[in-house]
């Protein structure tokens, strides 16, 4: 069960039209006391999707910065009141 969870669908589409499946893990469950006849086993994927039009300019300059401001002092006439957040983007 675990070899052909992991080997053989990481990586594949699952039926689904976006991004492959990336297995996050394949273990047994017991999270279920009245289960206890069964072998029960937790399988967890994940799929990246797309959804909606892209945020993204192709052309142009790359942020390098997170900047943030509450509202209603946004936009480009309280520029110099926004905070520099920690970490690089």
């Amino acid at each position: 069960m675990v070899e052909y969870c992991s080997a053989d669908h990481n990586n594949e589409r699952l039926g689904v039209a976006w991004g492959a499946a990336v297995v996050l893990a394949v273990e047994p469950d017991d999270f279920a006391p009245q289960a206890d006849q069964f072998d029960i086993w937790r399988v967890e994927w994940a799929h990246s999707a797309d959804i909606g039009p892209s945020f993204f300019v192709d052309d142009g300059l790359t942020p390098t910065q997170v900047l943030s401001s509450w509202s209603p002092d946004i936009g480009l006439a309280y520029e110099d009141d926004y905070v520099a957040e920690a970490g690089d983007v």
